[in-house]
């Protein structure tokens, strides 16, 4: 743990915390302290001091389970983000290069997301299958630290 300042550096010991908690936020200390072979008392001061670097601790849903298993990436320009920010079929904004947004949005049928396209008149690209999601510091094999 090195302070650079007031920033504070995590070390490979802290990174790997960071990473058990990426693959699974809910991780006990115990199971911590096994894995990282260090005192539990060590681990809850760690986590103390990463608790700055979390933004928030959130659950990642399978849309297609709860309904909702069409997903969208657009590609639409920046005049739209007040209708994506007040829709419910929106889950992510991203601001792009040359006044453009991409977004992510989700819908329970075809018709949904035809009757949003239109309005919006974006350029979507369909996702047909997930490669990777939420992939750093998330994969205990990565060797970052």
């Amino acid at each position: 743990m090195a302070r650079h300042g007031a920033r504070f550096i995590p070390d490979g010991i802290d990174m790997r915390i960071i990473s058990i908690l990426r693959s699974n936020a809910r991780t006990t200390l115990i199971d911590i302290s096994r894995s990282t072979k260090l005192p539990v008392s060590t681990v809850f001061d760690r986590m103390r001091r990463l608790r700055p670097l979390v933004l928030k601790y959130t659950s990642l849903v399978d849309f297609s389970q709860i309904g909702r298993p069409i997903k969208l990436f657009l590609v639409v320009e920046d005049s739209a983000l007040q209708e994506l920010l007040q829709s419910n079929f929106t889950n992510n904004i991203y601001r792009l290069n040359d006044k453009k947004l991409l977004a992510e949005v989700v819908f329970e049928s075809n018709a949904l997301a035809h009757d949003f396209l239109e309005e919006l008149k974006g350029n979507t690209i369909t996702v047909v299958e997930e490669i990777v999601k939420e992939k750093f510091l998330a994969d205990r094999s990565q060797h970052l630290f």
